[in-house]
């Protein structure tokens, strides 16, 4: 396996929609690799069919992305038990109040993780309409403004994270 150890600069960073940039979503960029002579090529999303073969396998994520950040929280992965996986941005309490008179106890470290918890909503029937009222989408640090969950949506989804709807 390789291992590519880059900085991104700047200037390439993806602050904004395609759509606000004046281009297509098409238009994106994308890096193949090819494990044949270990090449990299810099093409657009829009060439990929270009680098399929028959025979070659393609493997579309679906799943749609949330508004799974609320306030300094991070809202991961529902879990058995009806305890969902979280990562507190800043500082923190055993106990962290969100909007809505909801309330999140962090139990338990998971795993070796130094960020990610288990923990308990308190005061949430349905994760995924709260998260639908009061939540935005996780970005990286570089975007200075927010945009509407549809800029964050790729074209392929067409589901819902599985086990959303917390009760």
């Amino acid at each position: 396996m390789i291992a590519y150890d880059f900085e991104l600069p700047r200037d390439l960073e993806a602050r904004e929609p395609a759509e606000l940039r004046g281009s297509g979503r098409d238009d994106v960029r994308l890096l193949v690799t090819s494990r044949a002579d270990d090449s990299i090529v810099h093409a657009h999303f829009r060439d990929f069919p270009k680098f399929l073969r028959a025979g070659d396998l393609v493997v579309l994520n679906t799943t749609a992305t949330l508004p799974a950040a609320v306030n300094d929280l991070h809202i991961s992965t529902p879990l058995p038990g009806g305890l969902v996986l979280v990562e507190p941005r800043g500082p923190h309490g055993d106990v962290i109040e969100l909007p809505g008179e909801v309330t999140v106890t962090l139990l338990a470290p998971y795993r070796d993780s130094r960020r990610l918890w288990i923990a308990r909503f308190d005061g949430v029937g349905d994760l995924r309409a709260y998260l639908a009222r009061y939540g935005r989408p996780i970005t990286y640090s570089y975007i200075d403004r927010p945009f509407p969950i549809d800029a964050y949506q790729t074209v392929f989804a067409t589901r819902s994270a599985p086990g959303c709807s917390i009760r």
